[in-house]
């Protein structure tokens, strides 16, 4: 999958986003639900002493203020179409009172055509 290609998946969840955080303006106004996409690291595969493939650890963050479970299956649903398996956790902020569901697995970034 390609850079772009992520951020049209991203993009067709249909709730406001942003690559790492939203910028100071944009978090003042921000209300959730929203989505916050990043690459967390890599795991690539290592061969002759170099980085034989690039693997990125790619992250997919949901934050609302009441558990949707709706919205979760319908995310869930997109990252399916796209071919992206997950793994899926959850976290409450208390001090933001706000859920984290985040969507974390592997993916292997094709270059741009």
């Amino acid at each position: 999958m390609t850079i772009k290609e992520i951020a049209a998946m991203v993009a067709g969840i249909g709730l406001p986003y942003a690559y790492h955080h939203f910028d100071e303006e944009e978090q003042r106004t921000l209300k959730p639900p929203y989505i916050r996409w990043f690459f967390s690291g890599i795991d690539d595969l290592y061969a002759d002493n170099i980085n034989f493939q690039r693997i990125s650890d790619l992250r997919i963050e949901l934050y609302t203020d009441i558990k949707d479970f709706d919205r979760e299956e319908a995310i869930e649903s997109i990252l399916a179409a796209n071919g992206w398996a997950y793994d899926k956790t959850e976290t409450y902020l208390e001090s933001e009172l706000l859920y984290v569901t985040a969507y974390a697995g592997d993916i292997i970034i094709s270059k741009e055509e």
